[in-house]
């Protein structure tokens, strides 16, 4: 007998559709098995991490309720004359201020010159602005144009003094500007001639202090507040008044200009509102995940979650906790918060406005206190190593675990593959065996019958 060349030659039959099927149904039911659990897991995994983002925010809304302290806040904040910012510092009140003259730097412009590569001859010149120490260039025939002079002063870095050449029709104009304010700051000019005479309007003695036009005289900042003249060598002035700075812009248009300082509890206001909202968001992602449906039998994903019972039970009580009175403030009941039946967080009326407006350190000290207690429970569930983040380990865990199982179920499917097609092929051979020999014993009883007649 011949060997049979392919699966189901011999017996006619269609083994291989036949072992397909087989392993087909022996996959289906461990198959069904690990998609599901599957499905369930990463359904799980994705919500836990949404609520690890969650619980990230919800913990630094916590930190923001702690160490809160009142402000100051000046308005109007910026007039046409200046602006003004208050710190905690800042004593209550309102400021009549009047802005009579900035504060400026000095400018100088040199006598007008043929080019800018013109040589201005040699020997050294001197720079200072204010009580500085002068900085001496030294001036040969290689470095002794206007260009090189003005790059020499800009390459300067201790030097508060920018260089420019300007043409203003007359010719080249060597322009120094003071980089700082103030009548004590005016710039300084000198020169020693190599040809041994400083102002004989030859060779360097053309940039004598004598032959600099001011341009722009040092000048001090002047001012009135409450009447009372002020004088600072900048515009920017934060020691005149505690808790309050003043940035200089023009001069006053139209006379003194007021400036009221009033309590700023925003801070206070944001921090609690930015809680409420981070609590929510929370509380209600807790109980989408684990709720439970009568009427269709649904639950959530995470129904029956030990880790998150503990989690909205951590966040609950502590919003019921009473504290020693601090005024009228014990508890958050007291600045307007209240919960609804779903847990929902909400404020209202005037509550927290009339608290800090009469105790803004009691309040405060109440939601110091409601944070370090919040953020003593969430530590166990917040971070790298809290109860959220193991339970996000526990389920990749859990996936890698089904990626293994079906591995598992591959090789063994494999195995039961082969053994189906070793049988099938043992059975095609002996099918065929069969049907020659069949078909010998045909062929004989057809050649004894034909023998017969004849």
């Amino acid at each position: 007998m011949g060997g049979i060349s392919s699966l189901g030659v011999g017996s006619g039959l269609n083994a291989n559709a036949i072992v397909q099927q087989l392993v087909s149904a022996e996959r289906a039911g461990p198959e069904r098995r690990l998609v599901r659990a599957e499905t369930e897991i990463t359904t799980q995994l994705s919500a836990y991490a949404s609520l690890k983002s969650q619980v990230a925010e919800f913990s630094s809304a916590i930190d923001g309720l702690k160490d809160l302290s009142g402000g100051k806040k000046a308005s109007p904040t910026n007039t046409d004359a200046f602006t003004v910012s208050a710190t905690a510092e800042a004593a209550l009140g309102s400021y009549n201020i009047e802005v009579l003259a900035l504060a400026q730097g000095e400018s100088r412009a040199s006598v007008a010159f043929n080019s800018r590569d013109e040589a201005m001859g040699t020997g050294s010149l001197s720079l200072a602005v204010g009580d500085d120490e002068p900085i001496v260039f030294t001036l040969t025939e290689e470095n002794n144009s206007l260009t090189a002079i003005r790059d020499a002063i800009n390459n300067a870095e201790e030097l508060p003094v920018t260089a420019s050449l300007i043409n203003d029709g007359s010719g080249e104009r060597l322009v120094l500007q003071s980089t700082r304010t103030g009548a004590a700051e005016a710039i300084t000019v000198s020169v020693t001639d190599d040809d041994g005479d400083d102002a004989d309007g030859a060779g360097l003695s053309r940039l004598a202090e004598s032959s600099f036009e001011v341009l722009t005289a040092a000048q001090d900042a002047s001012l009135r507040v409450n009447g009372l003249a002020i004088t600072r060598s900048t515009n920017q002035i934060s020691d005149a008044l505690d808790g309050i700075t003043l940035t200089l812009k023009a001069p006053s248009a139209s006379g003194a200009e007021t400036v009221a300082v009033t309590a700023d509890n925003s801070r206070t206001t944001a921090a609690l509102d930015k809680f409420i909202k981070a609590y929510n968001t929370l509380s209600d992602s807790i109980g989408k995940n684990t709720v439970f449906d009568a009427e269709t039998g649904q639950g959530g994903p995470l129904l029956g979650d030990g880790t998150l019972r503990s989690l909205e039970s951590a966040m609950r009580n502590t919003l019921l906790t009473t504290t020693d009175p601090q005024g009228n403030v014990r508890s958050l009941v007291d600045l307007g918060l209240s919960t609804n039946a779903s847990g929902t967080v909400s404020r209202s009326g005037s509550a927290l406005e009339d608290a800090l407006s009469a105790d803004p350190d009691g309040v405060n000290a109440l939601l110091d206190r409601l944070g370090e207690a919040l953020e003593a429970r969430m530590g166990r569930f917040d971070g790298s190593k809290g109860l959220v983040a193991t339970r996000i380990e526990g389920f990749e865990a859990r996936l890698d675990g089904l990626d293994d199982q079906r591995e598992r179920l591959n090789r063994r499917l494999a195995a039961v593959e082969a053994r189906y097609t070793r049988e099938f092929s043992a059975l095609d051979g002996l099918i065929a065996g069969m049907n020659q020999t069949s078909n010998y014993l045909s062929a004989q009883l057809g050649a004894l019958n034909s023998g017969g007649r004849g």
